[in-house]
Protein backbone atom coordinates (compact mmCIF):
# COMPACT_ATOMS: atom_id res chain seq x y z
CA UNK A 1 0.00 0.00 0.00
CA UNK A 2 1.60 3.30 -1.07
CA UNK A 3 2.15 6.01 1.54
CA UNK A 4 2.56 9.79 1.29
CA UNK A 5 4.10 11.74 4.16
CA UNK A 6 3.10 15.28 5.04
CA UNK A 7 5.18 18.26 3.92
CA UNK A 8 7.57 19.81 6.44
CA UNK A 9 5.44 22.98 6.25
CA UNK A 10 2.71 21.31 8.29
CA UNK A 11 1.85 22.69 11.71
CA UNK A 12 -0.74 24.40 13.87
CA UNK A 13 -2.43 27.80 14.12
CA UNK A 14 -4.17 29.00 17.27
CA UNK A 15 -6.27 31.88 18.48
CA UNK A 16 -5.63 31.68 22.20
CA UNK A 17 -6.55 33.29 25.51
CA UNK A 18 -9.58 35.19 24.26
CA UNK A 19 -12.28 36.63 26.51
CA UNK A 20 -15.14 35.00 24.58
CA UNK A 21 -15.71 31.85 22.55
CA UNK A 22 -16.73 33.94 19.55
CA UNK A 23 -13.44 35.85 19.69
CA UNK A 24 -11.50 32.58 19.83
CA UNK A 25 -13.33 30.88 16.96
CA UNK A 26 -15.03 33.35 14.66
CA UNK A 27 -12.16 35.10 12.95
CA UNK A 28 -9.79 34.54 10.07
CA UNK A 29 -6.55 35.36 11.89
CA UNK A 30 -4.81 33.46 14.68
CA UNK A 31 -2.63 34.79 17.47
CA UNK A 32 0.31 32.43 16.91
CA UNK A 33 1.40 29.49 14.75
CA UNK A 34 4.21 27.02 14.20
CA UNK A 35 5.37 25.19 11.10
CA UNK A 36 8.50 23.98 12.90
CA UNK A 37 6.97 21.85 15.66
CA UNK A 38 8.03 18.22 15.90
CA UNK A 39 4.95 17.53 18.01
CA UNK A 40 2.39 19.43 20.06
CA UNK A 41 0.30 18.56 23.10
CA UNK A 42 -2.51 20.69 21.64
CA UNK A 43 -2.93 20.34 17.88
CA UNK A 44 -6.71 20.48 17.53
CA UNK A 45 -8.80 21.92 20.35
CA UNK A 46 -11.71 24.00 21.53
CA UNK A 47 -11.08 25.02 25.16
CA UNK A 48 -12.36 27.02 28.11
CA UNK A 49 -10.24 27.63 31.20
CA UNK A 50 -10.09 29.94 34.19
CA UNK A 51 -8.69 33.35 33.35
CA UNK A 52 -6.01 34.86 35.56
CA UNK A 53 -8.10 38.00 36.05
CA UNK A 54 -11.28 36.04 36.81
CA UNK A 55 -13.92 34.58 34.56
CA UNK A 56 -12.94 32.38 31.62
CA UNK A 57 -10.64 32.45 28.61
CA UNK A 58 -11.06 30.51 25.38
CA UNK A 59 -8.69 29.00 22.82
CA UNK A 60 -9.01 27.22 19.48
CA UNK A 61 -6.21 25.21 17.85
CA UNK A 62 -6.26 23.89 14.27
CA UNK A 63 -3.66 21.84 12.40
CA UNK A 64 -2.86 21.93 8.69
CA UNK A 65 -1.14 19.40 6.45
CA UNK A 66 0.00 19.31 2.83
CA UNK A 67 0.52 16.06 0.92
CA UNK A 68 2.23 15.81 -2.47
CA UNK A 69 -0.19 13.83 -4.65
CA UNK A 70 1.39 14.67 -8.01
CA UNK A 71 2.41 11.04 -8.55
CA UNK A 72 -1.17 9.73 -8.40
CA UNK A 73 -2.53 9.29 -11.92
CA UNK A 74 -5.11 6.53 -11.48
CA UNK A 75 -8.44 6.25 -9.72
CA UNK A 76 -8.19 5.41 -6.04
CA UNK A 77 -10.17 2.76 -4.19
CA UNK A 78 -9.54 3.90 -0.62
CA UNK A 79 -7.29 5.95 1.61
CA UNK A 80 -6.70 6.78 5.25
CA UNK A 81 -5.23 9.80 6.99
CA UNK A 82 -2.92 8.70 9.79
CA UNK A 83 -2.07 11.05 12.69
CA UNK A 84 0.24 9.89 15.47
CA UNK A 85 -1.19 10.92 18.84
CA UNK A 86 0.98 12.81 21.33
CA UNK A 87 0.50 13.24 25.13
CA UNK A 88 -3.20 14.23 25.13
CA UNK A 89 -6.14 12.91 23.15
CA UNK A 90 -9.36 13.92 24.83
CA UNK A 91 -11.45 15.32 21.99
CA UNK A 92 -13.01 14.38 18.68
CA UNK A 93 -11.60 15.58 15.36
CA UNK A 94 -12.58 15.88 11.72
CA UNK A 95 -10.47 16.54 8.61
CA UNK A 96 -11.60 19.16 6.08
CA UNK A 97 -10.34 20.51 2.78
CA UNK A 98 -7.98 23.43 3.40
CA UNK A 99 -6.95 26.10 0.91
CA UNK A 100 -3.57 26.24 -0.81
CA UNK A 101 -2.67 29.20 1.44
CA UNK A 102 -1.44 26.71 4.04
CA UNK A 103 1.55 25.81 1.86
CA UNK A 104 3.24 28.72 3.64
CA UNK A 105 1.63 28.54 7.05
CA UNK A 106 1.05 31.70 9.11
CA UNK A 107 -1.43 33.22 11.56
CA UNK A 108 -3.42 34.38 8.52
CA UNK A 109 -4.33 30.74 7.84
CA UNK A 110 -6.44 30.20 10.96
CA UNK A 111 -9.57 29.87 8.79
CA UNK A 112 -7.89 28.69 5.56
CA UNK A 113 -10.58 26.05 5.06
CA UNK A 114 -12.63 25.74 1.87
CA UNK A 115 -16.15 26.99 2.51
CA UNK A 116 -15.55 27.76 6.20
CA UNK A 117 -18.07 30.23 7.60
CA UNK A 118 -17.12 32.00 10.81
CA UNK A 119 -19.95 32.48 13.24
CA UNK A 120 -21.88 29.49 11.91
CA UNK A 121 -22.31 25.80 12.57
CA UNK A 122 -20.33 24.23 9.73
CA UNK A 123 -21.87 20.75 9.83
CA UNK A 124 -24.12 21.37 6.82
CA UNK A 125 -22.43 24.35 5.22
CA UNK A 126 -20.15 24.49 2.21
CA UNK A 127 -17.10 22.97 3.88
CA UNK A 128 -15.71 19.89 2.17
CA UNK A 129 -15.29 16.96 4.54
CA UNK A 130 -12.25 14.84 3.88
CA UNK A 131 -13.14 12.40 6.69
CA UNK A 132 -15.96 11.67 9.08
CA UNK A 133 -15.69 12.56 12.75
CA UNK A 134 -13.17 10.50 14.72
CA UNK A 135 -14.83 9.96 18.08
CA UNK A 136 -11.96 8.43 20.02
CA UNK A 137 -8.21 8.32 19.69
CA UNK A 138 -4.95 7.23 21.23
CA UNK A 139 -1.61 8.75 22.21
CA UNK A 140 0.23 5.43 21.91
CA UNK A 141 -0.10 4.98 18.16
CA UNK A 142 -1.65 6.29 14.97
CA UNK A 143 -5.21 7.52 14.71
CA UNK A 144 -6.67 6.61 11.32
CA UNK A 145 -9.45 8.50 9.55
CA UNK A 146 -10.95 7.05 6.38
CA UNK A 147 -10.85 9.50 3.49
CA UNK A 148 -14.05 10.45 1.71
CA UNK A 149 -14.64 9.96 -2.01
CA UNK A 150 -14.06 13.69 -2.50
CA UNK A 151 -10.63 13.46 -0.84
CA UNK A 152 -9.73 10.51 -3.08
CA UNK A 153 -10.87 12.44 -6.16
CA UNK A 154 -8.81 15.48 -5.14
CA UNK A 155 -5.76 13.28 -4.60
CA UNK A 156 -6.03 12.04 -8.17
CA UNK A 157 -6.87 15.37 -9.80
CA UNK A 158 -4.56 17.76 -7.93
CA UNK A 159 -0.83 17.90 -7.33
CA UNK A 160 -1.33 18.59 -3.62
CA UNK A 161 -3.91 17.71 -1.00
CA UNK A 162 -4.43 20.44 1.61
CA UNK A 163 -5.94 19.22 4.87
CA UNK A 164 -7.25 21.00 7.96
CA UNK A 165 -7.82 19.02 11.17
CA UNK A 166 -10.14 20.67 13.68
CA UNK A 167 -11.76 19.70 16.96
CA UNK A 168 -15.26 18.52 16.15
CA UNK A 169 -17.65 18.89 19.09
CA UNK A 170 -16.99 22.58 19.75
CA UNK A 171 -14.90 24.22 17.03
CA UNK A 172 -16.50 22.55 14.01
CA UNK A 173 -20.13 22.76 15.12
CA UNK A 174 -19.67 26.00 17.12
CA UNK A 175 -20.59 24.93 20.65
CA UNK A 176 -19.00 26.82 23.53
CA UNK A 177 -16.80 24.37 25.48
CA UNK A 178 -17.34 23.89 29.20
CA UNK A 179 -13.85 22.68 30.16
CA UNK A 180 -10.21 22.63 29.11
CA UNK A 181 -10.11 18.96 28.24
CA UNK A 182 -11.13 18.99 24.57
CA UNK A 183 -7.71 18.75 22.93
CA UNK A 184 -5.70 16.34 20.78
CA UNK A 185 -1.92 16.31 20.42
CA UNK A 186 -0.11 15.15 17.29
CA UNK A 187 3.30 14.68 15.70
CA UNK A 188 4.38 16.68 12.64
CA UNK A 189 6.71 16.21 9.69
CA UNK A 190 9.60 18.08 11.33
CA UNK A 191 10.18 15.19 13.72
CA UNK A 192 13.42 13.37 12.95
CA UNK A 193 11.66 10.00 13.08
CA UNK A 194 9.70 9.67 9.84
CA UNK A 195 7.76 6.75 11.34
CA UNK A 196 5.85 9.36 13.37
CA UNK A 197 5.03 11.71 10.51
CA UNK A 198 1.44 12.42 9.42
CA UNK A 199 0.68 10.19 6.46
CA UNK A 200 -1.84 9.06 3.90
CA UNK A 201 -2.04 5.38 2.96
CA UNK A 202 -3.99 4.59 -0.19
CA UNK A 203 -4.92 1.83 -2.61
CA UNK A 204 -5.69 1.97 -6.33
CA UNK A 205 -8.78 0.61 -8.00
CA UNK A 206 -8.06 -2.49 -10.02
CA UNK A 207 -8.56 -2.15 -13.75
CA UNK A 208 -11.36 -4.35 -15.04
CA UNK A 209 -10.50 -6.73 -17.86
CA UNK A 210 -13.17 -7.81 -20.31
CA UNK A 211 -12.78 -10.80 -22.57
CA UNK A 212 -14.61 -10.79 -25.89
CA UNK A 213 -16.31 -13.82 -27.30
CA UNK A 214 -16.49 -14.73 -30.99
CA UNK A 215 -19.74 -16.14 -32.18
Amino acid sequence: MPTILSSSQDGWVTRANRTSWADARDTSTGTSFSNLSVSAITSAAGQRYASRGGGYAYSVYRSFFQFDTSGIKRELKSGTLGLRGSVFWSGDIIALKATSDISTLSTADFAAIEGWSTGNNNTNSSVIKYTAQLQSGTTSGFNYLELTSQALKDMRNNDNLYVAVVEHDHDFIDVTPSTYTYRCGMYYANHTNTALHPKIDYTYKQNSVFFGTNF
